[in-house]
């Protein structure tokens, strides 16, 4: 599916957005093109990558070596039908191993679960199904700016509990910004509520708990058509 424009609106508050945006990450419409039979999606092409996938894919090695593992267990919140995993699993090949555990809304869950066969991924529809689990990088790849309780989501279990985490593609900026995200397909329309994080509230949250390993810059254009700072960021669980 080709996406013909994105366009950003500034709202009062993000519930504000929320009322707008109607189904948002629910429209049967994102997985129009999807592939209705059982496949395998362990290999991507990525001669021509954005480069925040350079930055994952980065973190991901340096947490390999610094654990001194061959194979690494993965929380992908928001992880779609698995890009992420595609596109890591073939950078790596046989190097690194993955079991990777993919958060999403029911419609994609359900989807994964149904035609993805690719034995190291897995589909869950919820943090708390995967509250026993043990992950070794909680990896949230343009996720916090999308959900409504981006503070409860870093507190669950899971992401607690993991040593590492991988966070990108997340605009911020010295105050909060909500918006009403409109992509516009060949097919039709599909509306998102999101925000602008403000960077001193995440960063504060974030030092908490966890101490930077190291940030890629990374800009993001979004509301009123102009660059945002989105770095890649490695985190590390303290104590």
């Amino acid at each position: 599916m080709a996406i013909q424009s994105i366009v950003y609106e500034r709202r009062a508050t993000f519930e504000e957005a929320q009322k707008e945006a109607g189904v948002g990450y629910e429209n049967d419409l994102l997985l129009k093109d999807a592939q209705a039979r059982p496949h395998d999606i362990s290999a991507a092409d990525i001669r021509s990558l954005p480069a925040f996938f350079g930055h994952s894919i980065a973190a991901l090695g340096m947490i390999a070596l610094r654990m001194g593992r061959r194979k690494l267990s993965v929380l992908d919140v928001g992880g779609a039908l698995g890009g992420h995993f595609s596109v890591a699993k073939t950078t790596f090949g046989s190097s690194l191993e993955f079991d990777w555990a993919v958060v999403e809304t029911k419609m994609y869950v359900d989807y994964g679960r149904s035609f993805i066969i690719t034995p190291e991924i897995s589909f869950f529809d919820s943090v708390e199904a995967v509250s026993q689990e043990v992950f070794h990088v909680a990896y949230l790849s343009s996720v916090l700016p999308y959900v409504s309780d981006f503070e409860g989501l870093l507190g669950a279990a899971a992401l607690k509990s993991a040593p590492y985490l991988f966070i990108s593609r997340t605009g911020l900026h010295d105050t909060e910004i909500p918006f009403l995200q409109t992509v516009t397909y060949d097919f039709g329309v599909v509306r998102y509520p999101g925000r602008i994080l403000s960077r001193a509230l995440l960063l504060e949250r974030l030092e908490k708990t966890h101490e930077l390993i190291t940030s890629w810059d990374y800009d993001q254009y979004s509301v009123e058509n102009r660059p945002y700072s989105a770095p890649s960021m490695l985190w590390r669980r303290r104590g």
